[in-house]
């Protein structure tokens, strides 16, 4: 399911985010929202109130968390109407952090 450009007076806002590499990689996103996950411009997760779509690197959509079985530069692409029928679109480039070398240490933690 390919989601299309929004037309009309919407803006696209776009930024860039990051998630932690760190044991499983995930993103949180909107569910009231349609978003549109893609690597290299091929899509491979789709969430909606309606449906949900998910293939590799994506391993799981449940409870507002797209999961991965890796770490790679995501686009995000978001569509959301409210009451005033009123349509945003946001545009969001995650980018993995890799984890510290001292968090994985094991140690005294106390």
């Amino acid at each position: 399911a390919a989601v299309g450009s929004v037309r009309g007076n919407s803006e696209v806002m776009e930024s860039n985010s990051s998630f932690s590499c760190c044991e499983k990689p995930s993103i949180r996103f909107t569910q009231q929202c349609a978003t549109t996950w893609t690597i290299n411009n091929e899509n491979f997760a789709y969430s909606s109130p309606f449906s949900t779509l998910c293939r590799p690197p994506c391993k799981k959509i449940e409870a507002g968390l797209m999961m991965m079985d890796k770490c790679a530069p995501v686009n995000a692409t978001t569509v959301c109407t409210d009451e005033m029928k009123v349509t945003m679109e946001k545009r969001v480039h995650y980018y993995g952090q890799p984890c510290s070398g001292s968090l994985l240490a094991p140690g005294n933690q106390g």
